[in-house]
């Protein structure tokens, strides 16, 4: 599974559960509109996964008791975290959350993401330095196979007791006593993304990758504590949230949406289109 018949990379996303919603769907839809076959990794039948988008079994990449959540939030990211980085470690293509809207199709490349600064990320276990130029989101994703990068980042999502290697030498010490008598901290009770957009930052600096990550409106337009309302303005529309080079836009739709959306804004856009 390589190429459509436009030679675009295939397009794999993941979701858990039976029913996506219409948002959803539109995002799926979006890729198959600018050329892409779209991949959708599913434990269960998706009752309303759109017409035209493949199906794969996903517990051939993942078992489901491997699937966990954050033990603060309850957000199933953590197994989605584990899971592209198990798609893109199978050469399938390019990883996409269910909530990214494809404004352009994605050509293939050998690295692919984007730096997201608009995030309050807490910094409990994250030193400033390392947190100055913001954080690497991995919602639209590709690594290639075998590169150390994927190798990082499949050490990291695969240890269910991961220690994060930028905290200080003291916490680190700390963190390995515990591991080793007995009583490790799970990555469920850690900090939000410690296996995602945090250590991928991390690895992404320290093997000198940076000039790879694409500037923040190529994915991820600025997204202050309103934006689901912003989405929801019937006096703006999509293009009013973006700029000319923007591929996509990340609807960070784990929050969900309003019942009710209006008439006219992006949203209502991103469904009629």
């Amino acid at each position: 599974m390589s190429a459509t018949s436009f030679n675009l990379p295939v397009i794999n996303c993941i979701w858990i559960g039976r029913e996506m919603g219409s948002v959803h769907a539109a995002c799926l839809r979006s890729f198959m509109r600018h050329g892409h076959k779209v991949l959708l990794h599913c434990f269960d039948e998706v009752v309303d996964s759109p017409s035209g988008v493949d199906l794969f079994d996903a517990n051939l990449l993942m078992k489901r008791e491997e699937i966990v959540a954050h033990k603060k939030t309850g957000s199933l990211a953590l197994a989605s975290d584990i899971y592209r980085i198990r798609i893109l470690a199978n050469g399938m293509g390019i990883y996409a959350d269910c909530d990214v809207f494809a404004l352009a199709p994605f050509h293939d490349k050998e690295y692919i993401f984007g730096w997201d600064s608009s995030h309050a990320w807490s910094i409990e276990e994250i030193e400033n330095d390392f947190t100055i130029d913001g954080l690497v989101n991995g919602a639209v994703l590709k690594i290639p196979v075998g590169s150390e990068l994927l190798e990082e980042m499949l050490r990291a999502t695969e240890d269910r007791h991961f220690i994060p290697p930028w905290l200080t030498p003291a916490r680190i010490r700390k963190r390995r006593l515990r591991k080793k008598f007995g009583f490790p901290v799970p990555v469920t009770r850690q900090v939000w993304g410690v296996i995602g957009p945090i250590a991928l930052t991390y690895f992404i600096k320290k093997l000198g990758l940076t000039r790879h990550v694409a500037a923040p409106d190529i994915f991820y337009f600025y997204r202050p504590g309103n934006h689901r309302l912003l989405l929801n303005d019937p006096e703006l529309s999509l293009r009013d949230m973006l700029t000319p080079r923007s591929k996509a836009i990340h609807l960070c739709a784990s929050g969900g949406f309003p019942d009710n959306i209006m008439p006219g804004s992006p949203l209502d856009e991103i469904l009629r289109i």
